[in-house]
């Protein structure tokens, strides 16, 4: 719990980044666009699950969605940095999106 008690204490999931047997990365990021661009994208908001504030402090996504964004392979190396580029290239494309 945070001072405020609610949520999580800042930045204690930081170190969650991994991915499980099915090639599901579980992410903790700062930076998550819009809930509506994170699931068109085929992003799924899960920080409440992880007693976040923010749902989206906390996501789910397949490699095959990080590597499409990011447009090369990923690696465990690599995986928290190939996220957060993710997040940030999700969030361009959907400004690129937008009706002028």
């Amino acid at each position: 719990m945070n001072k405020s008690g609610e949520g999580h204490a800042p930045h204690s999931l930081e170190h969650i980044t991994h991915v499980d047997s099915r090639g599901v990365i579980t992410h903790y990021t700062c930076n998550a666009p819009k809930e509506d661009v994170l699931l068109r994208g085929g992003v799924f908001p899960v920080g409440k699950k992880f007693g976040c504030a923010n749902n989206r402090e906390v996501v789910k996504m397949t490699t095959m969605v990080v590597e499409k964004l990011i447009k090369r392979k990923t690696s465990q190396r690599s995986l928290v940095l190939d996220c957060e580029e993710a997040m940030r290239k999700l969030g361009q494309k959907n400004l690129l999106q937008r009706p002028s």
